[in-house]
């Protein structure tokens, strides 16, 4: 499982039995495929994956790197499979919003910044011209 704290450089990975983590409430389960490889091989992979920066407990955000992403990951990387879309559907929506109100905020800072970079001079040399002195 996969869960956010302060931390830093601490991973957010832990540990839970299949189904069992009291602190979600299971919903349904995804058959993707079978596991390849020893048990030792498989939890060498899946200690390699929790401890990267990637998944350290502040880089958590509920909405676009929580812990369905990380299943997505550990599945991809264990079986070469994402699970169903439906799985974070709610958090990726939320997610696109988000970034699109960042991408038009952005186009607005530019395009005030380059405005005022065309017509500051011009204004600034008007207002100084009219300023007693």
């Amino acid at each position: 499982a996969y869960g956010g704290h302060d931390d830093e450089g601490k991973s957010g990975v832990y540990r839970c039995e299949p189904e069992m983590n009291s602190d979600y409430q299971f919903y349904s389960r995804s058959v993707l495929g079978q596991l390849r490889g020893t048990r030792e091989q498989l939890l060498s992979r899946i200690r390699d994956i929790g401890s990267s920066p990637k998944w350290a407990g502040p880089q958590y955000d509920l909405i676009e790197h929580n812990c369905n992403h990380f299943a997505s990951d550990l599945c991809w990387n264990l079986l070469g499979r994402r699970p169903p879309t439906w799985v974070n559907e709610t958090a990726e929506s939320l997610a696109r919003s988000r970034r699109r109100t960042r991408v038009e905020q952005e186009a607005l800072r530019l395009s005030l910044a380059s405005y005022g970079s065309r017509f500051k001079s011009d204004t600034d040399t008007e207002l100084n011209a009219d300023a007693p002195g």
